[in-house]
């Protein structure tokens, strides 16, 4: 008791004339709290079961070649040219470097000198092209690819593959083994090697009218791309197929069609016509910069609607939207076509 008598009197006299400087120090200021329930159960080492099967070689034709084309960057042998290329001057720009050993794996090979990642890149396309643009040699450049979206071909970097979303019409006709009518979507080049029992295509340019489009025997549809038909040109199947463009009745829309066409001349277009336009007259909207060039690949009455509608004849920047067609009158067109 003596102790804490001693103990108190002191505290109380530190509490009117504290010592200068700190009195004391703590590590932290908790204690650590290990609960029993905290620590993992013990788990069993699992040992794998080797099954003792005879492999069999395959008869299938498979380029192996893919499983050894692996990139692999030297970063030590682009630091060694670096420090080659410094002997004689203080400081080297990138043309100067690239001009003495060009680029021999692309983008990669950039993103090392350059010290970034890829996310760096792609977020800064637009500053990085100004850079490139005066680092790199003339001959070494796609001058006719502008633009942000086509920096990688600028450059002659690979890109990302462009891909193509379709869905089967047909519960008959089996893509996928046990799904009905699958909402698929492949790059350009795999798509063009498909081989599916459809005698008709259809193109839409609405994501709604794609997903409810009606069922249609020996069908599918695809999720168009605008303006960008390059892609869906390598499926040169569709040349055998009957294909129907659905779009917007503007101008656009016929603008989309005439260079659908430039491709496969054989497109009819579906629920663009005058009888259509007029049915829906209370359902009318206004185009935002409408088209004024001239259209070469269009019927006599698509191009007269055309024409209707980039002079303003029926009413000033007319336009319908296909999603403001009802799906009545599109398989009231559809039976036409059976």
């Amino acid at each position: 008791m003596d102790i804490l008598h001693g103990i108190e009197s002191k505290a109380l006299a530190l509490r009117e004339s504290p010592p200068p400087g700190n009195v004391m120090e703590m590590a932290e200021a908790q204690a650590d709290i290990e609960l029993a329930m905290e620590r993992p159960l013990f788990t069993p080492a699992v040992k794998p079961v080797i099954t003792d099967l005879a492999l069999q070689a395959g008869e299938e034709d498979i380029d192996a070649q893919a499983l050894f084309d692996q990139v692999v960057l030297d970063k030590a042998h682009l630091i060694r040219h670096i420090h080659h290329a410094l002997q004689d001057k203080a400081q080297i720009t990138l043309s100067e470097l690239v001009a003495t050993q060009p680029l021999q794996q692309g983008l990669a090979e950039l993103v090392a000198y350059l010290g970034v990642h890829s996310k760096f890149i792609e977020s800064h396309r637009s500053v990085l092209a100004e850079l490139l643009d005066l680092s790199l040699p003339v001959e070494g450049m796609d001058l006719t690819k502008t633009g942000v979206g086509q920096f990688s071909a600028r450059y002659g970097f690979l890109g990302k593959p462009i891909r193509i979303r379709s869905r089967i019409l047909d519960p008959g006709v089996q893509v996928v083994p046990g799904i009905s009518c699958p909402d698929i979507t492949l790059d350009a080049d795999s798509f063009s090697q498909l081989k599916l029992e459809v005698r008709r295509v259809f193109i839409t340019e609405n994501e709604t009218n794609f997903l409810a489009f009606p069922c249609v025997s020996g069908s599918m549809i695809v999720f168009g791309s605008g303006y960008g038909w390059e892609a869906l040109a390598k499926a040169r199947w569709l040349e055998r197929c009957e294909v129907y463009y659905w779009g917007d009745i503007d101008t656009h829309g016929f603008a989309i069609l005439d260079k659908l066409r430039k491709y496969f001349p054989h497109v009819t277009s579906l629920s663009m016509d005058r009888d259509t336009l007029q049915a829906y007259s209370e359902l009318w909207g206004i185009e935002d910069k409408p088209q004024c060039i001239d259209l070469h690949r269009l019927t006599r009455e698509e191009h007269e609607l055309y024409n209707d509608l980039r002079d303003n004849r029926i009413r000033a920047n007319l336009r319908l939207e296909q999603e403001h067609i009802g799906f009545d009158w599109v398989r009231a067109r559809l039976d036409l076509l059976r």
